[in-house]
């Protein structure tokens, strides 16, 4: 291990509805206001509605307000298992929707209490398998202008190109951001994410091609290690049919090394989770 994070130890390996499935760099830069996750850009305000920032604490003023995540419907986020609890903060107890920047206005913020905690029921840290959560808010969440639900991806195939989106570090030497983030990447064939993520302590079998996917971006660099549990979309085709301006197609959950061209980080498959989603939300578009 490299050092420890809040959720748990760094990995520092040294070896070594229908969705538009073939968006163009140039077409998702165009539908995103855009500085840098590791390479992105700042996102605009009514770019991804459906962004949440999850809080721990006992009070939303004074909470620490780390992980992302996606609303899916009115009561549900989509997040990352590992980012469900920390060691020194405990679980999640907060989302704020509509939030673009940490040091906007807390009361132009919507604000709602975390009921109930899901974990994926195969997901056993701090193994690297399975690692996606379902957070149920106490209350209905009210959608408008600023916050929307995206869609969860329900296709066999993973895009080439897609967006990452969080509130995290540029590079790991750097503070985490205040604006929220979007970096643009490519997916990594199978062969490349077999061999850039071996079988690790982390990774008995090593990557799994059936639930989880490599990227990276397109330019240079990837995302951080602190970027892991922010969501990988593309825009939804029809998107006025399914209500949904975004369709989920991975959750970020770790990298092997920060900002390092040619290293894609690993999110998981959104798209083999869906039933296990679906038992929770109902039927989703």
């Amino acid at each position: 291990f490299c050092s420890m994070d809040v959720f748990e130890p760094t990995l520092c390996c040294k070896q070594c509805g229908p969705v538009d499935n073939s968006s163009e760099p140039e077409a998702i830069m165009r539908g995103a206001g855009l500085a840098d996750v590791v390479g992105g850009y700042d996102d605009d305000r009514f770019d991804y509605l459906h962004m949440a920032l999850l809080g721990y604490g006992d009070d939303p003023k004074t909470a620490k307000w780390l992980c992302a995540g996606s609303i899916i419907s009115d009561r549900y986020i989509l997040t990352a298992a590992h980012c469900t609890s920390s060691p020194t903060l405990g679980n999640i107890t907060f989302a704020a929707l509509g939030v673009l920047k940490r040091t906007d206005d807390f009361n132009m913020w919507q604000i709602y209490d975390i009921a109930k905690v899901i974990p994926y029921p195969d997901y056993e840290p701090p193994s690297k398998y399975d690692d996606i959560a379902l957070l149920k808010t106490r209350s209905r969440i009210r959608y408008n202008v600023e916050v929307a639900p995206a869609c969860v991806h329900k296709g066999e195939e993973m895009p080439d190109i897609a967006a990452a989106t969080g509130w995290e570090a540029l590079r790991d030497t750097q503070p985490v951001p205040d604006h929220l983030q979007v970096v643009y990447v490519k997916k990594f064939s199978q062969e490349d994410c077999m061999k850039q993520y071996p079988q690790h302590e982390h990774l008995p079998k090593g990557h799994d091609n059936f639930t989880q996917a490599c990227y990276g971006d397109i330019y240079d660099g990837n995302t951080c290690e602190d970027d892991s549990d922010g969501p990988l979309q593309i825009k939804t085709e029809n998107s006025k049919k399914s209500r949904c301006e975004h369709t989920i197609v991975g959750v970020r959950s770790y990298v092997r090394t920060c900002g390092e061209a040619g290293v894609p980080g690993m999110y998981t498959a959104v798209s083999h989770y869906v039933p296990w989603i679906e038992s929770y939300t109902g039927r989703l578009p």
